[in-house]
């Protein structure tokens, strides 16, 4: 693969993190206009780890989606999670009154670049995983064009960057 080839040659001398070629696939897309509709759609992807924001609550789960039995919590606003088969949900608002559900796979033999980085969880002693994906564009060089959950670590305090 010509990108990877190109990275390589100034990989170690700028520096810079191993990359491998892949892209993302994305699998699903979901325009979803009704609140009420968005908790059931993002549990329908049956998610077993990841992190949900609510208008009044937010928290991390790693061992299936909890019951979001609490009305105070309001509306699901944003989420991201890993299903049982390494695949990434995402659920945000569209920016006009609605939400966008999606689903991505990693394919290996996608022409792209990738890395993996971790941040750390607010609110918990862990660290987010997620996976990179970098294009070229003309004009714009490469550049990155989405970021993918593929992991929660609890108990891990220190990022990469750190150690």
């Amino acid at each position: 693969m010509e990108l990877l080839d190109a990275y390589a040659r100034i990989q170690e001398r700028a520096g810079l993190p191993p990359m491998r070629q892949g892209a993302p696939r994305l699998e699903h897309r979901q325009i979803i206009a009704d609140p009420e509709q968005v908790w059931p759609a993002f549990r329908a992807g049956q998610p077993v780890r990841g992190w949900i924001q609510f208008q009044s609550h937010q928290q991390v789960f790693v061992d299936g989606l909890p019951e979001a039995t609490d009305s105070a919590w309001g509306f699901l606003l944003a989420a991201e999670a890993v299903d049982a088969d390494g695949g990434t949900r995402k659920l945000r608002q569209n920016g006009s009154a609605g939400w966008i559900a999606s689903s991505y796979r990693h394919d290996e033999n996608g022409d792209g670049l990738w890395d993996e980085v971790s941040h750390l969880l607010h609110g918990a002693d862990g660290m987010l995983r997620y996976r990179r994906y970098w294009e070229a564009c003309e004009g714009r060089g490469v550049v990155q064009t989405i970021a993918c959950l593929i992991g929660i670590e609890l108990g891990k305090a220190t990022s990469e960057e750190e150690k």
